[in-house]
């Protein structure tokens, strides 16, 4: 097939909201809109018939226009609707299935046995897609493992029955327990009803997929406070902790905030926590955050935290050139965690329970700190130490007698913007 399988030769508008495509590789092809145009609002417009039969071939080919730049629909998906609709496998499934699969084009290529450059032609459209191929990824992805591996075995019914043996066993045991509970001592029936709580929380999601309402999922026997976290990324989709948030200066990368939140919050929910323990402990210095630039996790919340101006890209328009640039300054927080998780050990707590991970996520981001001063005293010598007694010893007294003059101080020589971003952090 030539590389010319997604350019259009000629279109015909037919009745009923059906296109007649001819591609530039010869193939002749029938696509039926009528699904797309009452399901899609931005087609609703091509109910008018008169406006559907002005459909042309657009610039170069690569689609259909109705109106120059404002109501078109490209060659490549009009293609993969018509296989489709034909009864073929389009390209398109390739494609979301390598993404959701999270392989590469070689795992891939050995998972289903066929060279990559075979599977390229299948992800591009330029060879029909088998149907053997098709269910091949379908019975890939229905045996797939939670890790990286390629696929493995079918469980047995053997195995499958050693579970459900497992489960009455527990349920067995709890009901057991229930009858002789009088007998027992009330310290002893108190840790048996800890542990066969959770066992009976492991026997009940074991037979779901999804948690119950209020009722979250066990991840980690000895510490059942622990999230599953959907990071988005094909190297590691899930990771198994708490939410952690890092808020810095905008300028010197020092750490200014750090809190641990738990039931994995939307990130923009935490904002409001997050500001208000940078307050808490800059409040002797009598500088609170202004203004807060942060990611695209936060959109939206800008009436939940009226006394900072958040700023994201995602209204730049509403940007001044200003912010634009201090905005790429954003990013420097992306190392900061790194450096936390790898030299700060953030990326596995040891203190147990809720109190354990927010004290852990200070306790780390103190390290930080105490590092990074390390560094600026190397750097630029004990005058530095020095100055920095005094101001601070300034400030204490100031504040002590005059707390409303320390304020305009201070601003000359003290950022006052802050960048916050959410980080994870394993559980031990």
């Amino acid at each position: 097939m030539s590389k010319n399988h997604f350019i259009l030769t000629a279109v015909e508008a037919l009745p009923d909201y059906c296109l007649r495509l001819v591609y530039a590789d010869g193939q002749i092809l029938q696509v039926d809109l009528a699904g797309w145009i009452n399901t899609t609002q931005a087609l609703a417009t091509l109910k008018e018939a008169a406006l559907f039969s002005q459909a042309k071939v657009g610039f170069g080919g690569h689609g259909v226009d109705w109106i120059e730049d404002e109501l078109d629909l490209a060659a490549d998906n009009l293609r993969n609707l018509a296989i489709e609709q034909a009864g073929g496998i389009g390209h398109e499934r390739i494609w979301n299935w390598l993404h959701e699969a999270g392989l590469t084009l070689e795992q891939a290529a050995e998972a289903l046995g066929i060279s990559r450059r075979m599977l390229i032609y299948y992800r591009g459209g330029e060879k029909p897609i088998p149907r053997s191929i098709w269910l091949a990824c379908l019975g890939r992805e229905a045996v797939r493992p939670l890790g990286r591996d390629l696929p493995m075995r079918i469980p047995t019914a053997r195995e499958y029955a050693a579970i459900k043996r497992q489960r009455t066993i527990v349920g067995r045991l709890a009901r057991e327990l229930d009858r002789k509970a009088s007998a027992i001592g009330q310290a002893v029936r108190e840790a048996l009803d800890e542990v066969l709580g959770k066992a009976q929380r492991i026997v009940a999601q074991s037979a779901q997929r999804k948690a119950l309402k209020g009722q979250p999922k066990l991840y980690a026997w000895h510490a059942p406070e622990v999230d599953c976290i959907s990071k988005g990324k094909a190297r590691r989709p899930y990771e198994f902790g708490e939410k952690v948030g890092i808020a810095r200066a905008l300028k010197g990368n020092l750490i200014v905030g750090a809190r641990a939140f738990h039931r994995n919050p939307y990130d923009g929910h935490t904002l409001n926590s997050q500001l208000e323990q940078a307050t808490i402990l800059m409040q002797d210095c009598a500088v609170a955050p202004e203004t807060v630039f942060v990611d695209l996790g936060y959109r939206g919340v800008d009436a939940d935290n009226p006394g900072g101006r958040i700023v994201h890209r995602g209204k730049p328009k509403r940007l001044s050139a200003q912010e634009k640039k201090q905005l790429k300054r954003r990013q420097a927080i992306e190392p900061i965690i790194g450096h936390l998780k790898a030299d700060h050990r953030m990326d596995r707590c040891h203190l147990k329970g809720e109190h354990g991970d927010q004290m852990h996520a200070v306790l780390c981001a103190a390290g930080y700190n105490i590092k990074w001063l390390l560094r600026k005293i190397a750097k630029k010598g004990m005058s530095f130490l020095r100055r920095l007694f005094l101001r601070l010893k300034k400030a204490v007294l100031t504040t002590q007698s005059r707390r409303g003059l320390i304020v305009k101080s201070l601003e000359n020589h003290r950022d006052r913007s802050w960048v916050i971003r959410p980080q994870w952090r394993l559980a031990a």
